[in-house]
Parts: structure tokens; C-alpha cells; sequence
């Protein structure tokens, strides 16, 4: 997979470790970025009924969340398997991308040892 004309780590780590690799996504719902020139300070909250940002804070609300997102033991997934929803910035259909994904409820700024 490349983004933005470089391939990701986890490109080289798929090819690495073929089926031992699995790709987890990270994502949060109050997220404060300290990047000069880039970001700074709190990102807009999710606020889409499709975001899973906001689906995973509005209907379970947990500090830190693990989801497995190859749905196994349930019959009727939180995310369905076949439906795209918007992810950090994105549309797309989950569990097509990653094997699970962690969610932050907070996700504070970085401390920076350059700035």
C-alpha cells in the first residue's frame, strides 16, 4: 500500500511476515495534536453518524476499546462487515484495511523532545 507515493511500514512488515502480520488501526474521539506547522491543539470532534469515532463514543463510550474486527462469535457486528464508514478522514470499510483497531476515548498532545 503506498500513502501519498511511499509505501507504509506496515507494507514492509506484510511482506515480511505474511500471514503472522496483522494490521491495527489506532484511533481516538478528543484528540489534541502538538505539531507545529501541521496541527495544533484539539481536532474537531466526530460528529457524523458515520464516523466510527463517533459510533464507538456515543453507544459504548469506554476509556480504551479493543476491536476486533474480524467479528468472530457474534452474528450481528457493532461495525458491519460490508458497510464503509468514515475513519480518520476517510471512507472506507473497515475490516478491509485492519484486522482490529484500538480507540482512545482521549487522546492527549505529544511531549516533544524537539519543540
Amino acid at each position: 500500500v503506498e500513502f501519498g507515493g511511499a509505501r507504509t511500514m506496515g507494507t514492509f512488515l506484510e511482506q515480511e511476515l505474511g500471514d503472522d502480520y496483522r494490521a491495527i488501526a489506532l484511533t481516538g474521539y478528543a484528540v489534541w495534536v502538538d505539531w507545529p506547522g501541521v496541527a495544533q491543539g484539539q481536532l474537531p470532534l466526530p460528529s457524523e453518524t458515520n464516523e466510527v469515532e463517533y459510533l464507538l463514543h456515543s453507544e459504548i463510550g469506554r476509556d480504551v476499546l479493543f476491536v476486533d474486527l474480524a467479528f468472530g462469535g457474534t452474528s450481528s457486528p457493532f461495525l458491519a462487515e460490508d458497510t464503509a464508514y468514515v475513519l480518520n478522514d476517510g471512507i472506507l470499510v473497515p475490516a478491509t484495511h485492519w484486522d482490529a483497531l484500538i480507540h482512545l476515548e482521549v487522546s492527549p498532545a505529544m511531549s516533544s523532545l524537539l519543540w
